[in-house]
């Protein structure tokens, strides 16, 4: 009888505990979980630490270091232009994704890019100037920017375009605009050591040669 008795006491004891203790759960568990991420927050705090990781990592133009004489490299990123830096260009937006290098380094080629608007894609060629003034029955030489003692070749490698890939040759590459824009890129080039080779004559040579010849 007197076990009969302590088991229904225990059991009562029990029940009441696990109502007590069931009332208590369902009371601070709406708590808890409130204050416990959810599964999209926590996916989402994952990507914001992972894009966080990629912008830190990404290597600024101001870091940006050459790459060395004869090899291959491929870089890429987003750029925004400014206000040129030639002269008579000033009114100019520009972005140069390749500067030149006071080593004289040719870097040859391919672009790939997708701006914000339409764009020109400039190759520079950075030459030591001509000891002769050329005549003007060459033609023009618009092209040709005098800047600090050299002569910098403009060649337009793809004019007016929102995206595209070209080959270039050239000192450095530029993106430019009459408006401001950002260009997404990535190239793909080497870097090689150049030799600069002048021959021009005046038109008196060069008719005089001529004559000979048909002589």
């Amino acid at each position: 009888m007197l076990k009969n008795t302590f088991l229904v006491v225990l059991t009562r004891d029990f029940i009441s505990l696990a109502l007590a203790t069931g009332t208590v759960i369902s009371t601070i568990a709406p708590l808890i979980l409130a204050s416990y991420p959810s599964f999209y927050e926590i996916i989402y705090a994952q990507d914001e630490n992972l894009l966080t990781g990629i912008a830190t990592s990404n290597v600024t133009s101001q870091d940006q270091q050459d790459p060395p004489l004869g090899s291959d490299f491929a870089w890429k990123g987003i750029v925004s232009s400014d206000a040129g830096i030639l002269p008579g260009r000033e009114d100019t937006q520009s972005a140069i994704v390749l500067p030149p290098r006071e080593d004289g380094t040719m870097y040859t080629g391919t672009l790939t890019f997708l701006a914000s608007r339409p764009v020109d894609v400039f190759s520079w060629n950075v030459l030591e100037p001509l000891n002769v003034t050329v005549s003007e029955d060459f033609g023009n030489r618009e092209g040709v920017l005098s800047v600090e003692g050299l002569d910098i070749g403009l060649n337009e490698l793809e004019t007016s375009s929102a995206s595209g890939s070209v080959i270039f040759s050239g000192n450095a590459l530029e993106f430019a605009s009459d408006e401001p824009f950002v260009v997404t890129y990535g190239l793909k080039a080497r870097a090689d050591d150049t030799v600069q080779l002048n021959d021009v004559r005046n038109l008196i040579e060069t008719a005089g040669e001529n004559e000979e010849e048909e002589d």
